[in-house]
């Protein structure tokens, strides 16, 4: 029953090594898409962890890690594979690729617990999740792995089947010529790799102690194998392997039996065929994996909705927002000195959810004199000398996006799909349009009368600026990642599937598109002259033709780049992970300057006419564009954990861990 188990679940995981020349790799995206409360990314060799925020894309060998007991991380991997990481857990990827356009997804879980719903795998497709005592291989289900404190690993399937194994490095030390040395060795390590199937409604559990007990009895046959070789060759002389088994296999089955006390039926089913074991009650030589019906309680009713509600990035039907309201109280009025300024956007909408900013991740944008704010559910408006409350703009379904500014106009996108245009004056809404919801924190760009927005459904669509009306739509079959560039007559953006794009704007035509060899981070590319620059996680930017998308330049870079280079006037601004910041000429690479601030950069820097700002942990440094000399720098008294928005008096705002908005005078 083994065998037949075997061959009818295992996956089939395309080794690297047996690929044939035009086998072509490509790293498969694993996207941060939601976040609720604190996580960190553990980027290894790249130095201390960094604040996770949605939009993040997670690359092999990082690890993610959930710091209170409240967090949620919602991560889509590839197109259509979602997993929700809860709770203080970590979890490190081990492989993320696809080849031939087979996926392969191997992750790591030290500890914690994973709402699991990957796409239905086809041949060569594998995604399989491991902890220190098990490896969970999926086929198309869904079901919920949790691993504590003390190893116990425990899978609950809602459908589909899970392949559950116990995780055996001793597997891995075995080698073929003592497998082939001992049946009973064999038999014993192909028990082990075949695992148990676990259906719906059906759990298993793997404690630390099976898993010692089982490396203990497969580490002794092995040790015996490698007594008996030592006894062979010295009365035998020297001798091949092939006639080291023949002489001595029955005898070293026959010793493991004695030694090991095991029932002597053990030899008999060791050398039986496949066809035999089918049709033969199974003898173990360890205690197998437990499956059981699960019980009422092994998936709370909350994990249960959520994993129900995990869904790949798509279309959502958008439904009409009413007239808003006001539902803050305002804010007390803070006075304008040289010290940093840090305020507390604090009350609750009618059904008492909480407007904490950092719940979404979304920046402040200044316009004029209003430095304006999205709350999950609010939009709020503040006076940039006072700091005191002008406005807030309700939006009860919650906001997705933070908000972009136009022409005297906020504009936001709400989590049910909805478009909302808002007077930055008074905070009334000037239209709402049905649209859809975006994988990122994305933006529109604005031109000719139009407003353009990539959405995760993979759609770019185009809308009338001053009524919202749908002027045309394209579909590119992956999530759009992130905000549009423009040069008037084309759109420049990127998708999941890690592909650049240039569109017609007045159509939505493809006009090319190309897919770099190295995984790039989400966000707005820079577009200037006749290319768009880009970064690349190969720790370098990139230039393309926007009339070919064919490459024009390349420059590495002393980090890994935290985001797209950011304009300056026919340069390119971009800040890296060692704490590096580059002005390149965007023409040509060359490089103008460079500058390490000393640490680790996490945020895209901000550009004006004069100044390049940058934020580390709570510090905001403020460099010449001319020289990247130096100017000054500003301690805040929180974290910083948005973009950077700037005035014309040269304040910084910005948005704590806890939600605040915070600004300082440079």
């Amino acid at each position: 029953m083994k065998a037949l188990k075997l061959t009818a679940l295992l996956l089939a995981t395309v080794a690297l090594s047996s690929c044939a020349p035009k086998d072509k790799e490509k790293p498969l995206s694993a996207t941060v898409v939601f976040l609720l409360g604190k996580a960190e990314i553990d980027r290894g060799s790249a130095g201390s962890p960094v604040a996770m925020k949605t939009g993040d894309v997670i690359a092999v060998t990082d690890t993610i890690r959930g710091l209170t007991a409240a967090t949620a991380i919602d991560l889509q991997i590839g197109d259509t594979s979602r997993l929700k990481v809860k709770g203080e857990s970590e979890l490190k990827m081990e492989k993320l690729s696809s080849v031939n356009g087979k996926d392969q997804a191997t992750m790591q879980m030290a500890l914690g617990k994973a709402l699991v719903k990957p796409k239905k795998l086809q041949d060569g497709e594998s995604f399989v999740i491991s902890t220190p005592t098990a490896v969970a291989g999926v086929r198309g289900t869904s079901f919920v792995i949790e691993t504590n404190a003390d190893k116990k690993t425990v899978v609950t399937v809602t459908e589909g089947k899970v392949l559950m194994k116990k995780n055996l490095p001793a597997i891995e030390a075995a080698s073929e010529e003592n497998r082939n040395l001992s049946a009973i060795l064999d038999q014993a390590l192909e028990e082990a790799e075949s695992g148990e199937v676990i259906e719906a409604n059906q759990s298993a559990a793997v404690t630390e102690e099976e898993v010692q007990e089982t490396t203990k009895v497969i580490e002794e046959m092995a040790q015996i194998v490698e007594e008996v070789k030592a006894e062979q060759i010295q009365t035998g002389g020297e001798t091949t392997s092939k006639e080291l088994a023949a002489a001595t296999q029955r005898k070293v089955d026959e010793k493991i039996v004695e030694k090991m006390e095991l029932p002597p039926e053990i030899l008999t089913a060791a050398t039986l065929s496949p066809e035999q074991k089918a049709e033969t009650a199974p003898v173990s030589v360890f205690k197998p994996i437990e499956v059981k019906q699960a019980e009422p309680a092994a998936i709370s009713e909350e994990d249960r909705k959520e994993l129900e509600e995990l869904k790949p990035l798509k279309m959502t039907e958008a439904t009409p927002v009413t007239t808003p309201e006001e539902v803050a109280a305002p804010v007390e009025e803070t006075k304008l000195v040289s010290e940093p300024v840090e305020i507390e956007v604090e009350k609750a909408t009618k059904a008492g959810v909480q407007n904490r900013v950092a719940f979404t991740g979304n920046s402040p944008a200044v316009s004029g004199n209003t430095i304006l704010l999205a709350s999950p559910r609010a939009l709020f408006a503040f006076h940039t000398e006072s700091m005191k409350q002008k406005w807030s703009y309700s939006v009860p379904e919650g906001i997705l996006s933070s908000p972009a500014i136009h022409d005297g106009l906020a504009y936001i996108l709400s989590r049910n799909g909805v478009m909302h245009s808002i007077d930055i004056a008074n905070g009334t809404a000037k239209w709402t349009a049905s649209a859809e919801t975006t994988a990122f924190d994305a933006k529109p760009v604005f031109l000719s009368g139009k407003m353009l927005l990539g959405f995760a459904s993979g759609n770019v669509i185009a809308f009338d600026v001053k009524s919202g009306k749908q002027l045309w739509k394209k579909n590119l079959e992956s999530a759009v990642y992130g905000s549009l560039s423009s040069s008037g007559t084309s759109i420049f953006l990127t998708t999941m599937n890690n592909t650049v794009w240039a569109l017609d704007s007045s159509s939505g035509t493809v006009q090319w598109k190309y897919t770099p060899e190295n995984r790039m981070p989400g966000g707005k590319i820079l577009y200037s002259n006749d290319k768009v620059v880009l970064s690349s996680f190969n720790n370098s930017v990139f230039a393309l033709k926007t009339k070919s998308g064919k490459i024009a330049w390349e420059k590495k870079l002393s980090g890994t780049p935290v985001s797209h280079p950011v304009s300056a006037n026919g340069n390119a601004i971009v800040a890296t992970t060692d704490g590096s910041i580059y002005k390149l000429n965007a023409d040509n690479g060359a490089i103008q300057w460079q500058k390490n601030i000393g640490t680790a950069i996490r945020i895209a820097p901000e550009v004006t006419q004069d100044s390049v700002y940058a934020a580390a942990e709570n510090t905001i440094f403020r460099l010449s564009l001319s020289s990247g000399d130096l100017v000054s720098q500003k301690e805040l008294k929180s974290k910083i954990t948005s973009g950077l928005a700037i005035d014309s008096a040269s304040q910084v705002y910005s948005v704590t861990g806890k939600g605040n908005l915070q600004r300082t005078g440079f």
